[in-house]
């Protein structure tokens, strides 16, 4: 049977969700749910207060919009019974993994903040979910979601520009969700021609993160645009450099270089994109030692010592707890325990490489599970030239920052990529 589409109307509506979601992704306007379980020996931390972000909102009204599509087609039931009727030792498996690892969520130091992990892996899966049923969108939807990655890419360069020139934030915070760059305590500063500024927040909660979601939504604009404007490209690529440049952010520095090599190879040798890849996961791979060894060397510099402690803290967390880990969302709440450095007691925050902070949260059983379903997705979706470049440039994110998964915005920019580069292989 010929597969439907939705008509005009549901085509533009879901159009309008997903840029929606992709402008206000970077915006980090939220609703606190609860402060009581965000202190820790006294000190307040941010990363444990359960919070609604702006975005989540039209994330949910995506996934309701995409599950009433899908509910209404005719033999959806019939064709999810006939492809898993069968149970298998792999299902059985993957069903008792996950049971262990929901039950495991509640016997935490901190549970709220664990549930709330819990719900944002939730909400993610599902959003990842409805972006890959999305049925096949028409050329206008395509480039309204392809308008809404320029102009959330030239209002971050706006809000960035001039919050970096005036060194003061554009609106009040319940307007954009931007940081009050009126208090210096605590913000992130780079030296410029002798001159200590406060780098560019944009609309997010840190430098890094509008470098990183820039980079990402810059690379997704590239690859959805159906003919090559040379021009206009180069337009794109001097905005990202103007973001990195006024940001100073190392890791996103690399997610372009990575991106642009990943780039050049997919043109003129495409042979070696899938070795190249391998490559850059090693590199991940080996982050943690070089981090180590390049603290050794620069003992000065307070992100790589920081890196360094963290990663310590991380290993040291794992090894205590090395089947179940501390639980979601609670790496801060042990971190003091693993590492006593002035640093971290004074300014408790995730551990900076994604694979050592899922192994000291969700130990060997999160980090079999993540297996599973990384194996299993990858079996369903195309390695395309679309998702390696992707990889190419998360990569380096994951490997030098944790905001891809303890930050709702680069959770779900993270998803996002990732889903998007199915939809362009669908058209």
């Amino acid at each position: 049977m010929k597969k439907k589409s939705p008509s005009v109307s549901f085509d533009l509506i879901w159009a309008s969700l997903l840029g929606l979601i992709i402008f206000t992704l970077p915006i980090n306007l939220f609703l606190k749910l609860s402060l009581n379980h965000a202190y820790v020996n006294g000190f307040f931390i941010d990363y444990l207060i359960p919070k609604i972000y702006l975005h989540d909102i039209f994330i949910l009204a995506f996934i309701i919009m995409t599950s009433i599509f899908w509910l209404k087609r005719d033999n959806w039931w019939k064709k999810w019974h006939q492809e898993y009727q069968r149970v298998t030792s792999v299902m059985v498996l993957f069903v008792s993994l996950v049971i262990f690892f929901l039950a495991r969520q509640y016997f935490t130091s901190n549970l709220l903040a664990s549930a709330y992990g819990l719900a944002k892996l939730i909400e993610a899966a599902l959003f990842a979910l409805a972006l890959v049923r999305l049925p096949r969108l028409q050329p206008k939807a395509l480039s309204l979601i392809k308008l809404s990655l320029i102009v959330t890419i030239v209002f971050q360069l706006f809000i960035a520009l001039y919050q970096f020139h005036y060194q003061k934030s554009f609106l009040p915070y319940q307007f954009l969700g931007e940081t009050n760059l009126s208090q210096p305590i605590g913000l992130a500063r780079g030296n410029f021609m002798g001159s200590e500024k406060v780098l560019a927040y944009g609309t997010t909660a840190h430098p890094n993160i509008l470098a990183g979601i820039i980079v990402i939504d810059s690379l997704l604009w590239l690859l959805l645009a159906t003919r090559s404007r040379s021009r206009f490209n180069w337009f794109i690529l001097l905005i990202v450099i103007i973001i990195l440049g006024i940001t100073t952010s190392i890791s996103a520095g690399l997610a372009l270089i990575f991106a642009l090599i990943g780039w050049w190879l997919s043109r003129y040798q495409p042979k070696w994109l899938k070795p190249t890849l391998v490559i850059a996961v090693i590199f991940f791979l080996l982050t943690p030692g070089l981090i180590a060894w390049s603290s050794q060397i620069y003992r000065h510099n307070p992100s790589l010592f920081r890196r360094q402690l963290l990663n310590e803290a991380a290993l040291k967390m794992w090894q205590q707890q090395p089947i179940f880990g501390v639980g979601l969302d609670n790496f801060t709440v042990h971190v003091e325990r693993f590492s006593h450095a002035n640093e971290i007691v004074r300014f408790p925050q995730p551990a900076h490489h994604l694979g050592l902070l899922l192994l000291a949260e969700s130990g060997l059983l999160g980090l079999s599970l993540f297996a599973m379903i990384g194996y299993f997705l990858s079996s369903r979706m195309s390695l395309n030239r679309a998702l390696m470049l992707i990889l190419f440039a998360i990569i380096p994110l994951a490997s030098l920052d944790h905001y891809l998964v303890t930050q709702s915005a680069g959770l779900m920019t993270l998803v996002l990529a990732i889903s998007l580069t199915q939809i362009t292989a669908n058209h």
